[in-house]
C-alpha cells in the first residue's frame, strides 16, 4: 500500500448512458464527439473548489484530473483546483458554486441538503454497507435520482467521488460499544444526519467546520470527531487524538458538481473530456480509499493511536431516533426511495 497517496493512474471509460446524459445536459440531443478538443484563441478558465486536505487521495486525484483535462483539450479548458476549503467553508463553497463564482465543487451531500433536503438521506447511518454498493448507487441504480435531486439543488451532478466509511476518534476513552460514546463532545458538520447519529448514541454534537477541527481537538473544545481513516491521517488528527473506533456508522460520498451556467458554456466535446476524466479520477480515489482503510488504520496505530473494531450491530440498533429525524427533514418518499435504490445496488454490486 505504499502508493496509496501517489498520483492517480487509473483510466476508465464513462458508460454510454452517463456520457449521453452529461454531454447533452441542457442541450437536448447535442452530438457527442470523441475527438480531442481543438485549440482555441482564448482558453476557457474555470475554478474548482474541493474540501479534501493535502495528501488525501481525493486531493491528488482531483489535481491530476485537472492536468489531464488541460492536456487532452490542448489548453482549451483550464481548471484551477483549490483543495482544503481554500475558497471558503463547505457551505460557502457550495453556495458560491450555485451562484457561479465557482464553476465546479466537490463536497459531501450534507451542505447540498440545505438546498434540497432529500439529499440528506444519503448521509443516514448504515444506508450503505460496503463501498461497492455505494459506487453502484452513485454510478447506476441511483444516478437518475441523484441527477434530478442535484438539479433541484441548483447544480449539475457530474460524478460521485469518495470520502468513505467513517471511524470515530476521541481523546477520552476507547470505544468498544455504543455506551462508550455517551457523554462525549463530538465535532459535527452543520448538517442533521451526523448530529442525529451522535444524539442517538448519547453524545453531544458541536458544530465546527472542517478547517477548524484540528484546533478544536487540540484545545479540547471537543473530545472527538468522526471521519474516514484516510482523512484522519491526512489531516493529522492522530496528533491530538488517542483512540479510534472503526464503527462504519456512516458512508459519506464526495460529490463533484458544476454550476449550471458553467456547464452550459462547455461544448459537448469538452463535457465528454470532463466526465471521462472525472470518472477516471473518482475510480482512482475510490480504489485507494477503500483499499487504504486498513493501511491508514495501520499507520494511525503506528502513530500511537489505539484502534478498536467494535461490532457495528449494537450501533445500528441505536439509530432509530436518527432515522426518525432524517425522515422528518428529508421526507418519507426520499428516504424510502434511496433505501430501495441502495438495496438494489447492494444486490448488483
Amino acid at each position: 500500500m505504499r502508493d496509496i497517496i501517489h498520483r492517480p493512474s487509473v483510466r476508465v471509460q464513462v458508460n454510454r448512458r452517463t456520457v449521453l446524459a452529461l454531454a447533452s445536459y441542457g442541450l437536448g440531443a447535442a452530438p457527442i464527439l470523441r475527438s480531442r478538443a481543438s485549440n482555441a484563441s482564448t482558453a476557457i478558465t474555470m475554478r474548482y473548489a474541493g474540501h479534501s486536505p493535502p495528501g488525501h487521495p481525493v486531493t491528488l486525484a482531483d489535481a491530476a484530473m485537472c492536468e489531464r483535462i488541460k492536456s487532452r483539450t490542448n489548453g482549451e479548458l483550464l481548471i484551477t483546483y483549490f483543495p482544503n476549503n481554500a475558497l471558503g467553508s463547505s457551505p460557502q463553497q457550495v453556495e458560491e458554486c450555485r451562484r457561479g463564482s465557482i464553476d465546479f465543487a466537490q463536497d459531501t451531500p450534507g451542505p447540498l441538503a440545505a438546498y434540497n433536503t432529500a439529499l440528506g438521506v444519503l448521509n443516514a447511518p448504515y444506508i450503505f454497507e460496503e463501498y461497492k454498493q455505494a459506487w453502484k448507487f452513485e454510478d447506476d441504480t441511483g444516478r437518475d435520482w441523484l441527477t434530478a435531486q442535484f438539479a433541484k439543488a441548483g447544480v449539475v451532478y457530474v460524478q460521485g467521488f469518495e470520502w468513505g466509511l467513517r471511524a470515530m476518534s476521541n481523546s477520552v476513552r476507547p470505544i468498544n460499544g455504543p455506551d462508550d460514546v455517551k457523554g462525549l463532545k463530538m465535532r459535527a458538520p452543520p448538517e442533521l444526519a451526523l448530529q442525529s447519529i451522535y444524539e442517538a448514541l448519547g453524545a453531544f454534537p458541536q458544530v465546527i467546520n472542517f478547517p477548524e477541527v484540528y484546533l478544536a481537538l487540540a484545545s479540547k473544545t471537543v473530545d472527538g470527531q468522526c471521519n474516514t481513516a484516510s482523512a484522519i491521517y491526512a489531516a493529522k488528527f492522530f496528533e491530538v487524538q488517542k483512540y479510534i473506533a472503526y464503527t462504519k456508522h456512516q458512508y459519506t460520498a464526495g460529490m463533484l458538481f458544476s454550476n449550471t451556467r458553467s456547464w452550459a458554456k462547455l461544448s459537448p466535446e469538452l463535457r465528454l473530456v470532463v466526465s471521462e476524466e472525472a470518472l477516471a479520477a473518482a475510480t482512482d480515489a475510490r480504489t485507494k480509499i477503500a483499499e487504504g482503510d486498513e493501511f491508514y488504520l495501520g499507520q494511525l496505530g503506528k502513530a500511537g493511536v489505539a484502534i478498536t473494531r467494535p461490532d457495528i450491530a449494537p450501533f445500528r440498533d441505536r439509530m432509530g431516533p436518527a432515522y426518525k429525524k432524517i425522515r422528518a427533514q428529508s421526507g418519507d418518499a426520499a428516504f424510502d426511495e434511496v433505501t430501495k435504490l441502495a438495496q438494489k445496488a447492494l444486490q448488483a454490486a
